[in-house]
């Protein structure tokens, strides 16, 4: 276990905490008291060091859903675990995790998790399955932002939008004038350029007006493919 080497490792620093008047603990010593301690409780003093450290780890915060390879069993009929998780990316850490039954219940299983999260001052990331009207308030509740993608499953906000980006490119005037980067992506064996477009969010698309604090729409697209040589 690696909590042992790391126990005599930091010894010194252990004393000041814990009678060890017969030594250090050893390996069936540590097994047991992780037995003893209920998942839940662990899981909940976890999140909440991890909330408290949050703003350090960064702005931005990832949320998906993926299915734990190897978890599930056709012989048994055992379904994959599905597990939502919440991702610091700019330090690699994974923030809080929430089980679900399958991809379709992600939707409750992101609902169950933005609680444990600290996001003021971070931005939240979620695919298409997280444009929700009952998501976007959680998260501008607890003082953060949002990055959702609108796509097929919301079409009566994804058409409006990529309609108003569209006239926003072709006849870019003094209030249509879009802000755009592009960016270059090496891989799998092809070189990718992209060019993402943004504009302010109009008075005029009322579906948008469901998700608070929104302030801007955004499309990434490709726009040229090579090969890697």
């Amino acid at each position: 276990m690696t909590s042992k080497p790391g126990g005599e490792a930091n010894e010194d620093r252990l004393r000041l905490y814990l009678d060890l008047r017969n030594g250090k603990p050893g390996h069936d010593t540590i097994r047991r008291v992780f037995e003893a301690i209920a998942p839940k409780r662990l899981e909940a003093v976890l999140l909440e060091w991890i909330g408290l450290v949050c703003p350090a780890l960064g702005k931005v915060i990832a949320i998906d859903g993926k299915s734990v390879r190897g978890s599930g069993s056709v012989l048994r009929g055992q379904r994959a675990l599905h597990v939502v998780s919440a991702y610091a990316s700019e330090v690699g850490l994974v923030l809080g995790q929430q089980r679900c039954e399958e991809k379709s219940n992600e939707i409750t299983a992101i609902e169950a998790l933005l609680p444990s999260l600290a996001l003021t001052g971070c931005i939240v990331t979620i695919d298409a399955m997280g444009c929700q009207t009952t998501i976007a308030p959680q998260i501008t509740e607890r003082k953060g932002d949002y990055l959702l993608n609108a796509k097929d499953n919301q079409p009566k906000l994804a058409e409006p939008i990529e309609e108003y980006i569209r006239v926003g490119e072709q006849h870019a005037g003094v209030n249509l004038m879009p802000s755009q980067f592009e960016t270059l992506d090496k891989g799998h064996g092809r070189v990718e350029t992209r060019r993402c477009v943004a504009l302010s969010v109009p008075d005029y698309l009322p579906e948008i007006k469901r998700c608070p604090a929104s302030r801007a729409l955004h499309a990434s697209r490709p726009c040229a493919r090579r090969r890697e040589k």
